[in-house]
């Protein structure tokens, strides 16, 4: 169970993050995040608890596999409008469907991944990552709908 309200936040500003990917238009901050400074200590440990993820990360992930939808301006496009669509689910506020959170966050992840290391493997986990979650969804809402047309049923007859 995640933090209500706070999935729609970081939905959003995925959201803005990747419409200026896709129309390749350079992130707009306002001035006072632009301009924002933080003490030196509390970046380093930052990052330093962030560096076992990224040795992993380098483990695993080997660039220029699939070229094809690593470095195409059509596969961009695509992958770039599939980040827009985990994180338009991601802002849905589904707090009380497990997953809802999830799945969405799993392909913005790979997606992100994929693209930012050029690996082709990762970006096709998050194609399987959309593709999971229109069947989740769909699955769930299709049955939230059959449920509701058998209720109204039910009570009209």
């Amino acid at each position: 169970m995640s933090i209500p309200g706070i999935s729609t936040v970081f939905g959003g500003i995925i959201f803005f993050i990747g419409i200026s990917n896709f129309l390749n238009k350079s992130l707009w901050l306002p001035s006072s995040i632009k301009n924002k400074s933080f003490p030196s200590e509390k970046l380093r440990t930052a990052l330093n608890k962030g560096l076992k993820w990224f040795y992993f990360l380098e483990k695993i992930s080997k660039p220029h596999r699939f070229r094809l939808i690593t470095c195409n301006k059509i596969a961009s496009k695509i992958n770039g409008f599939l980040i827009l669509f985990g994180s338009i689910l991601l802002m849905i506020p589904l707090g009380l469907m497990p997953f809802s959170n999830t799945l969405p966050a799993l392909i913005i992840l790979f997606l992100s991944i994929g693209i930012i290391q050029k690996d082709g493997i990762i970006i096709l986990l998050g194609y399987f990552s959309v593709l999971g979650a229109f069947i989740y969804f769909g699955l769930f809402f299709s049955t939230i709908i059959l449920a509701f047309k058998k209720i109204v049923e039910s009570i009209t007859m």
